[in-house]
């Protein structure tokens, strides 16, 4: 900032700036290595399962859900934010991409919390329900 009496620029004044500056460049570079990592790391997963017959089993069906909604939050919700902290312009309420996004993520967020709560219901009753679950399956489960 610049002093209305003197024109000078104060040392505090551009310690803070170059202090912002990096921590802003740090965010993006955590952002971006988060968005980089669920890609990958997620359509490795997808391709596991699918390829692998071994893993054609529902818990991995319910795995493969969520890994497939967290490959969709990693493309397509997480660059928006990632845009925004870059970009210099603010963004208004009114843009329909942000509705989007906003709207994308928490419908992959509750299509988490669903597939969780499948999952441990699923576990849980073949838990509590031991006997059922002997005499229906077999050595070699049913391909799906």
């Amino acid at each position: 900032m610049t002093s209305l009496v003197t024109g000078n620029t104060s040392s505090v004044d551009l310690e803070e700036d170059t202090s912002s500056i990096i921590l802003e460049t740090a965010k993006s570079i955590i952002i971006l290595i988060f968005i980089l990592l669920g890609i990958v790391l997620n359509l490795l997963l997808v391709v596991a399962v699918c390829r692998e017959t071994k893993l054609h089993r529902p818990s991995f069906f319910f795995l493969l859900n969520l890994s497939s909604a967290e490959l969709v939050r990693s493309g397509l919700c997480l660059p928006f934010y990632f845009i925004a902290l870059v970009s210099s312009t603010s963004i208004s309420e009114d843009n329909q991409f942000c509705k989007s996004a906003s709207f994308f993520y928490t419908l992959l967020a509750y299509e988490t919390i669903f597939t969780l709560l499948s999952l441990s219901l699923a576990r849980y009753s073949i838990i509590a329900h031991q006997n059922f679950h002997k005499k229906k399956l077999t050595r070699d489960p049913p391909k799906v």
